[in-house]
C-alpha cells in the first residue's frame, strides 16, 4: 500500500503485479552465495542490533566521483546498508539509519535508478540488478518503516 501511494502517477511499472520476496540476497535462486550471506547478516544483526531484513538486492552504486561499483543494498528494520557483493558480503561501512533519510527519487523508466536522500549530504545512488522491477518493493519497504 505504501508504495501504491508513493510511486501513483510516477512510474508506469514497479513490481505490483508479481510476489514480492523482500530478502532476495538469501535466496538460492538469486544468490549462489546465500549461505556465506546469510551468516554475515546473522553477524551483521547481532552488532547493530536490527531485527529483520526488509530487502536486499544486488545493485550498480554510482558514487559522487561517477565512478560505479557492484554492491549488495540491505534494508533492516533501523538502517540501509551497502556491502561487499564480493566473497563475505561485508558492511562496506556504518548503515544510513532511517533517521537520517530525507527523501528518496526514482526514476520513472525501467532502468531501476534509485537515489536514497541523507541529511549528511551523501546521497546513495545506484541501479538494481533484477529482470524483474523491484523499484517498488524498495520504496514499500523504506516507507512502511519510515513512516511507522
Amino acid at each position: 500500500m505504501s508504495a501504491a501511494i508513493a510511486l501513483r502517477g510516477k512510474r508506469g511499472t514497479w513490481g505490483a503485479d508479481r510476489v514480492w520476496k523482500g530478502d532476495y540476497l538469501s535466496l538460492p535462486e538469486e544468490n549462489s552465495s546465500y549461505i556465506i550471506y546469510n551468516a554475515a547478516i546473522e553477524n551483521l544483526k547481532y552488532s547493530d542490533q536490527f531485527n529483520v531484513v526488509m530487502f536486499s538486492a544486488f545493485v550498480h552504486k554510482t558514487n559522487k566521483f561517477n565512478r560505479c561499483a557492484d554492491r549488495a543494498l540491505l534494508v533492516t528494520d533501523f538502517a540501509v546498508y551497502k556491502l561487499d557483493s564480493g566473497a563475505k558480503f561485508k558492511a562496506m561501512k556504518r548503515g544510513m539509519s532511517l533517521q537520517e533519510m530525507t527523501g528518496l527519487s526514482v526514476s520513472p523508466g525501467s532502468d531501476q535508478l534509485v537515489v536514497i536522500h541523507n541529511n549528511k549530504g551523501n546521497d546513495l545512488v545506484f541501479t538494481i540488478i533484477s529482470s524483474e522491477d523491484r523499484v517498488g518493493e524498495l520504496v514499500g519497504a523504506l516507507a512502511s518503516r519510515y513512516y511507522q
